[in-house]
């Protein structure tokens, strides 16, 4: 899960995501990843990331 700094920084959502790549978006780096809560891959910049917590998955 990561806590995530909307572009104007004046809000902050939490996001479940699933990261597959790390990428460069124009001159930042940012990680490509599926969003839980949108359905869908996104990208987001690393420097917007506030928090990073690594959630337990358990698989049958």
């Amino acid at each position: 899960m990561i806590e995530y700094y909307s572009k104007d920084e004046k809000n902050i959502s939490k996001r479940i995501i699933n990261p597959y790549d790390l990428i460069l978006l124009g001159s930042e780096w940012g990680v490509a990843a599926y969003c839980e809560s949108k359905e869908e891959i996104r990208h987001f910049y690393i420097n917007r990331i506030k928090s990073i917590e690594i959630l337990e998955n358990f698989y049958n």
